[in-house]
């Protein structure tokens, strides 16, 4: 772009450089969720499935609607007909179509005569009528910390040949969630010196980390069995999947386990956080600089 500076070029060449090879697919539909192919059943031994397995990380990670959910959404909680103007500068649309959510506006507000609603998906571009809109990590080195900005820009300024770099930017910050999920399944798995001696202070019996290690396992597995991280359905890999999982899978057990369970996959959690690497992000004005190349608005 003409008149990008130096920060905008080094934006440029770390958007160049994703932290892992595989790349997400483009946003899709909401029922373009991944269907996963279970490898050959062997249940118990090490990390693979225990019967059920397969059906609770489908319903935990697929993108897709039910009959009766895509009709709720089609129905606003409540409706004016008076109001004439929409103002949604920001809201996550998750994995609902967005044609949906056209509609419960519609319905929401019958006398509107202007808009601007713009979708802001964590790390994920979306277009809603004219506008585009993300929540982007990046990391601010005058704070010393992740930070959240909303980007607001002209649906055709972002998805042209121009956007390539602000899209490849936030398409490499998108990474970041799927990798730090990956982490905390390692840490259950084979927990360092330090999160031995953290576990121990808290009072984990070795019992307990031994379950949660096999469920670590287990869910480690589907993820790279079903190749869900390289389509739609990485929307899905966040971190508390694997609490999800484990609340799924004990149902009918001890819930006092259960409750120790959770509590130590927290633990785990905050210890990856506190790692969190400022690499993995873009630092706040390069993507400000880039953002204002499309004429974005930037909250």
């Amino acid at each position: 772009m003409a008149g990008l500076g130096a920060v905008g070029q080094k934006a440029r060449q770390r958007a160049a450089t994703p932290p892992v090879p595989a790349r997400r697919g483009a946003r899709g539909p909401a029922d373009a969720s991944v269907e996963p192919q279970p490898p050959p059943p062997c249940p118990g031994r090490g990390g693979e499935p225990v019967p059920g397995d397969w059906e609770i990380f489908r319903s935990l990670t697929s993108t897709e609607l039910s009959p009766e959910e895509r009709e709720a959404a089609l129905q606003p909680d409540s409706s004016d007909p008076q109001e004439e103007i929409c103002f949604a500068p920001h809201f996550h649309p998750e994995w609902v179509p967005l044609g949906l959510i056209e509609e419960r506006l519609k319905k929401a507000f019958p006398a509107e005569r202007r808009r601007f609603a713009v979708p802001t998906q964590h790390n994920v571009i979306d277009s809603l009528g004219p506008w585009s809109g993300v929540e982007a990590d990046v990391w601010s080195r005058e704070c010393g910390m992740k930070i959240q900005l909303l980007v607001h820009v002209r649906r055709e300024r972002v998805a042209g040949r121009g956007g390539s770099a602000f899209r490849d930017m936030i398409e490499r910050t998108f990474r970041y969630r799927e990798l730090q999920l990956l982490e905390i399944l390692a840490l259950a798995r084979h927990p360092d010196q330090g999160t031995q001696r953290e576990l121990d202070r808290a009072g984990f019996a070795e019992a307990d980390r031994a379950t949660a290690a096999r469920y670590a396992a287990r869910l480690s597995m589907m993820i790279e069995v079903s190749g869900i991280a390289s389509g739609p359905g990485a929307v899905m890999l966040k971190n508390r999947l694997l609490t999800d999982y484990m609340e799924r899978g004990a149902r009918g057990e001890d819930l006092s386990r259960l409750d120790r369970l959770l509590a130590m996959v927290n633990l785990l959690k905050a210890r990856v956080k506190s790692r969190l690497d400022p690499d993995r992000f873009h630092e706040a004005r390069e993507l400000i600089e880039e953002a204002r190349s499309l004429g974005a608005g930037i909250v």
